[in-house]
């Protein structure tokens, strides 16, 4: 198609292409759109919408195959159509390709001015460096991130990250210092998300009575009839019912187990849950 109509015509037809399933069609579309049209809004929309796409229907050497086209001719991309294609591969778990695509953000011209769009970034980066086991990097990103924008919306998020880094890297102190400052300073989920974490790290160092404490505390004393808290108290009870029963600690058992099968009767542990309840309770009895 030739024309000021002909970029919405290709695009119209390589969504067409997607919808049927024709991946090898709509690669060849989208592939042509984004060469013949780079600054119409189509073709810079070509190889995201290819790339959602090909990730939907589980193509995903056709959704690298475009992110990778895309890198090699960042020129003709925005920042923002960078940032939407990372995100979407770090949503889907392609970490490699998220990193190179918020790399680019981070020195993009149009990202410099633009805070939405570069706290994402290295949000993102923060992220994608993490799940890769490059934990040193992703808190090199996100103190960068505390530093631009301490007042970030995503403040606590960047902190328990920062966290779950120095774990990684096995520098606990430092991820108890971190930990504590969202204990101190955030929301009372933020707290059990740090108190978790905290927990972890105890049973990390050997000092399991304490992560039982821990645990208990947040499962106890959590709420679980409210959604923000209900995953945490369940996660808090489970692992303090396993971390009980290692250290034979019979009344905590019964106690958490008990407190499951109250709070999440239709849970996907409250079988173990009822069988520990009848142990620990033939155990008091002896």
């Amino acid at each position: 198609p030739e024309g000021e109509f002909a970029p919405q015509s290709m695009y119209s037809r390589g969504k067409i292409e997607l919808l049927q399933g024709k991946f090898e069609d709509a690669t060849k579309t989208f592939n042509s759109l984004a060469a013949d049209y780079p600054d119409s809004p189509q073709g810079k929309s070509a190889l995201f919408s290819l790339v959602k796409a090909a990730i939907e229907g589980e193509q995903a050497q056709v959704a690298r195959d475009a992110v990778k086209r895309m890198l090699g001719d960042s020129k003709s991309y925005g920042a923002n159509e960078f940032v939407r294609v990372g995100m979407l591969m770090m949503e889907n778990e392609f970490f490699e390709e998220a990193q190179r695509a918020l790399e680019i953000v981070k020195s993009h011209p149009d990202a410099q001015e633009n805070d939405a769009i570069l706290q994402r970034a290295l949000f993102g980066l923060g992220r994608s460096n993490y799940e890769q086991g490059n934990c040193s990097g992703a808190i090199k990103h996100l103190d960068e991130m505390l530093v631009k924008y301490p007042k970030s919306a995503l403040l606590f998020d960047i902190y328990l990250l920062i966290a779950d880094s120095y774990v990684c890297e096995e520098n606990y102190p430092k991820a108890r210092e971190t930990l504590r400052e969202v204990s101190i300073l955030g929301s009372k989920v933020d707290g059990m998300n740090a108190d978790l974490r905290i927990a972890k790290i105890q049973a990390l160092e050997g000092e399991k009575e304490a992560a039982l404490a821990s645990l208990m505390r947040i499962g106890l004393f959590g709420d679980a009839s409210k959604e923000e808290q209900k995953e945490l108290v369940g996660n808090a009870l489970g692992e303090a019912a396993k971390l009980a029963k290692e250290l034979g600690k019979w009344t905590q058992l019964k106690q958490v187990a008990e407190s499951y099968i109250e709070s999440f009767p239709s849970g996907h542990e409250v079988s173990q849950m009822r069988k520990w309840v009848n142990e620990a309770t033939v155990r008091l009895a002896e």
